[in-house]
């Protein structure tokens, strides 16, 4: 199937790769008839329970169309074969069997976008014909966008959405955003909060024989960028997957509870915030051509495989959780969490001035680091120490004051949850780090062997 669909319009992959003609009328019509023999044949195919190289294949081709039928769409003015092609990329990431017409329908196209559902149904295989809910009483249905009733409050603008009988099916923004309370998983729109229920909504369900029918937790390590490239404070993420010996897969990290920040929390940066822990994490239903990511797998006996389960609900209700910059973010939950309940000890330190030189343009880091080399290479290696101890009063100068800045960032916070990442005592020793994904994927690769880890006891 994808080699077929490959072929449709990567037969010259050179050509095509190097520098496509997106404002080609052949080059058009190559990926409109991708996405039809795409989507016939997803439609005769059940997604969710192909074996994971090939589900990994099928969404990858998906992936493929859907970004060069975007390209096209982003750049190319309105039109009628617009609207179709993009209705037809869509269908790909929704599963390929939706009828065209329900992307015309009114407000579903605001829907599915503001909620990312293309992107979350594709990820756990969900392949929607209209809103797949599931109900209070465990019911799972599926009902047409159309046949929803919609009230909207005259003051918020918020939507309910009510099935046939009036029960209501789920609520959102003026936008169409599904409020906290709902989530997605592999069976539709759960009345669930990812933040504040009590319980683990399971990500997914599939055979555990998929895993040799083990208890397994996978440690992911993401980010939304080089995965070389150090800089930023957002699209970087660690967080936890556990798979059950009888199939279910759970995903738990940890972040910050935007909607408890004040515009004051924007400036005062580095305080802590108040955060919270989100089942199913966010990262999970995150196109893979989206973001770098890696994972270790250990493997747990049912005892210790038990014991981590249930530490991660306690985690998540607990009161007054909180999140920050440097040593409170989701990498410090994932290594301190290994540390202490598996007797795991693993490194995601880097030091500010590094985290901050990786944020620096290229233009700047490459004289920089074309400096360093050239001074290196003009020593010999018995006399290379002294560069370091030429510039160790420069370098620690630049991150005390780095420091200081930080805690001075952090005296104020809305959440009023007390403490600073960062003590005098650290900032003046240079103890000043932050906990980085790619760091902790180091440490995590130190531990890899061809089969997974296995722990049989608590505490390591």
């Amino acid at each position: 199937m994808i080699s077929a669909i490959q072929n449709l319009f990567f037969s010259d992959q050179s050509e095509v790769s190097a520098q496509p003609n997106f404002d080609s009328i052949e080059y058009f019509r190559q990926i409109s008839h991708a996405l039809d023999e795409l989507n016939y044949h997803l439609s005769h195919k059940n997604l969710h329970i192909l074996a994971p190289d090939e589900f990994r294949e099928v969404r990858s081709a998906v992936d493929e169309c859907y970004k060069r039928a975007q390209k096209i769409w982003k750049t190319a003015p309105p039109s009628e074969e617009i609207s179709a092609l993009k209705a037809k990329a869509f269908t790909a990431k929704l599963g390929g069997k939706l009828a065209p017409e329900t992307f015309a329908q009114p407000g579903f196209m605001q829907f599915i976008t503001a909620n990312h559902f293309h992107h979350g149904c594709q990820a756990v295989g969900l392949q929607i014909t209209g809103i797949p809910l599931v109900l209070e009483n465990g019911d799972v249905i599926e009902i047409p966008w159309n046949e929803l009733n919609i009230e909207v409050d005259p003051e918020t603008e918020m939507k309910t959405f009510f099935l046939r009988d009036r029960r209501v099916a789920f609520k959102t923004d003026k936008d169409f955003m599904l409020l906290d309370d709902y989530t997605l998983n592999y069976q539709g729109i759960n009345h669930y909060n990812a933040f504040t229920s009590s319980h683990l909504l399971p990500l997914d369900v599939r055979d555990p024989a998929e895993w040799n029918n083990k208890c397994l937790l996978e440690v992911w390590t993401a980010v939304t960028q080089d995965p070389n490239d150090v800089g930023g404070c957002t699209g970087q993420h660690a967080f936890f997957v556990l798979k059950t010996s009888q199939g279910e897969i759970f995903s738990h990290g940890k972040y910050p509870r935007y909607d408890q920040v004040s515009n004051l929390d924007y400036i005062f940066f580095t305080g802590r915030k108040r955060g919270g822990f989100m089942a199913p994490d966010w990262y999970s239903f995150l196109p893979t051509d989206a973001m770098n990511a890696d994972h270790t797998t250990f493997e747990l006996s049912e005892e210790v495989f038990q014991y981590v389960f249930n530490e991660c609900i306690n985690d998540r209700n607990e009161e007054n959780i909180p999140f920050s910059l440097f040593h409170n973010n989701c990498i410090s939950y994932v290594k301190c969490f290994l540390k202490s309940r598996l007797g795991l000890s693993l490194n995601s330190d880097i030091m500010i001035s590094s985290y901050l030189f990786g944020k620096l343009p290229s233009i700047i880091q490459t004289p920089i680091k074309a400096l360093k080399t050239w001074l290196y290479d003009s020593l010999p290696e018995s006399l290379q120490f002294m560069i370091n101890v030429a510039f160790f009063p420069t370098y620690y100068l630049f991150n005390v004051f780095v420091g200081l800045m930080a805690k001075t960032l952090s005296i104020w916070n809305h959440a009023r949850i007390e403490g600073c990442d960062l003590s005098f005592v650290n900032i003046f020793t240079l103890n000043t780090g932050v906990d980085h994904p790619l760091v902790l994927r180091e440490s995590l690769n130190a531990l890899e062997s061809d089969t997974p880890i296995r722990i049989d006891t608590i505490g390591g």
